[in-house]
């Protein structure tokens, strides 16, 4: 039997239709290449395709294409072993119900090939041909048998036409065979087969991720390695939304009296290369009324205002709950992923937790400002964030700054740089620092 590996083809494709020595007559191209409207014939003329083999005997046409009812392809082909050579069509195959067949013209290196397109009238739908492919050398079946079957020429060309209807069955067979390992990558495998890849990984795909749903089925294992952990589910929900998000244990906003660290201070970590703060349970304390940075952070990520356990059907603060907080930079249109988003965490969650999902409109915009424009050798500055929340509140507000962290430069009697220094002579000085306000 005849294997991959010993044939090889030349392939026109969309890129052929575009680029090229190529002629239309009445054609339309582009991906794919169907008659014109109000045309009931075309022809396309391909440029040589060279087999790098001297007197190369072609093997077989595969075509590509939808040939509907009242309508056929008619294929010609031009061998030669000189491009310049005088032109010389032979072989014409007509294509109906079917979609391969031998190639029956003379030996040459080069071949060209002309695609006539019919239909029966102009109502008629056109063939459309998306790609073609031509294999060579020649080799049939009948190279298996016995040298007497190939001695007359007339009945040697008839067995080899009759052995290529099982070579074409099988040959697709083998082909299907040879390339069995793309089935199994997620990456290259058919549309209709990288859902399958989910089934084997109990994973459910993501109607919104597309086609990045192949590099979902591809880092499963990284995923389920991390299951069931904070940052295991906030890389999972960043890469299935491509947004930034940050997982809160609202059971560390639980009061309670014993068994917190009191002197671990909230880090920073990583996720999916966005930043969020790594809160840490800390022994609860009464709440300040005149902290206002406390209670405009209520109900958000960055809460640390401590509540009794909630145990109502939809409440938030107990050890069975977290929170998603998934940012977004602008209002988008219609940002759904909740339902969806719910199907696959789900899966990655311990049974008795719940998953809140929490949408954040964050602004990213940033100022920057100079902080010292008197001493023009200062080159550092300062970066606020843009559209700060403020709550209702009612008291006395004090404007007032630490100045540990206004460092300038020391200009000594010369005036010349020598180090950096707290001296209340060297700071920038602020008529607003201390004042109240009433509000």
């Amino acid at each position: 039997m005849s294997t991959i590996s010993e044939f090889k083809f030349r392939a026109l494709t969309s890129e052929n239709w575009i680029e090229g020595e190529v002629e239309f007559e009445n054609l339309f191209a582009k991906e794919l290449v169907k008659l014109e409207d109000n045309k009931t014939t075309g022809t396309y003329t391909s440029q040589f395709l060279d087999s790098g083999i001297g007197s190369c005997r072609w093997h077989r046409i595969v075509l590509d294409a939808d040939i509907p009812e009242n309508a056929t392809l008619e294929v010609s082909f031009w061998t030669t072993d000189v491009k310049k050579a005088e032109e010389s069509w032979s072989g014409t195959i007509i294509f109906k119900n079917t979609k391969d067949a031998l190639v029956k013209a003379p030996p040459g290196r080069y071949i060209k090939l002309q695609i006539r397109f019919y239909r029966k009238d102009e109502e008629a739908e056109s063939p459309v041909l998306r790609q073609v492919k031509i294999y060579y050398p020649r080799l049939s079946y009948l190279r298996y048998l016995p040298a007497t079957y190939q001695e007359d020429a007339k009945s040697k060309e008839f067995l080899e036409r009759f052995l290529s209807i099982f070579e074409t069955f099988l040959y697709d067979k083998e082909e299907i065979i040879s390339g069995i390992s793309k089935y199994f990558d997620p990456i290259a495998a058919p549309e209709d087969f990288y859902n399958w890849l989910a089934n084997w990984m109990s994973l459910d795909l993501y109607e919104l991720l597309g086609e990045k749903n192949r590099e979902y089925i591809l880092r499963a294992i990284e995923f389920y390695k991390q299951k069931g952990t904070v940052s295991g589910i906030a890389n999972l929900v960043s890469f299935l939304t491509g947004k930034k998000c940050c997982v809160k244990e609202y059971m560390n906003n639980v009061f309670r009296s014993y068994g917190m660290d009191e002197g671990r201070e909230n880090e920073k970590e990583e996720i999916n290369g966005w930043e969020c703060t790594k809160f840490y349970r800390k022994v609860s304390k009464t709440v300040k009324t005149n902290d206002l940075k406390l209670l405009r952070n209520m109900g958000k990520y960055e809460d640390e205002m401590h509540y009794v356990t909630d145990t109502s059907k939809n409440g938030l603060y107990s050890r069975n709950v977290i929170g998603l907080f998934i940012y977004i930079n602008s209002p988008e249109q219609e940002f759904r992923i909740k339902e969806e988003l719910h199907k696959i965490i789900d899966s990655f969650l311990p049974v008795f937790v719940r998953a809140e999902i929490k949408v954040i409109e964050e602004i990213d915009f940033y100022e920057t400002y100079n902080i010292n424009s008197i001493i023009d050798e200062y080159k550092s500055k300062v970066r606020v964030k843009a559209g700060e929340e403020y709550s209702n509140v009612q008291g006395v507000y004090v404007d007032s700054t630490n100045w540990n962290w206004l460092y300038t430069y020391y200009v000594g009697d010369d005036q010349t740089y020598d180090g950096n220094t707290n001296d209340l002579q060297y700071r920038t000085p602020h008529s607003k620092i201390d004042v109240e306000l009433e509000l």
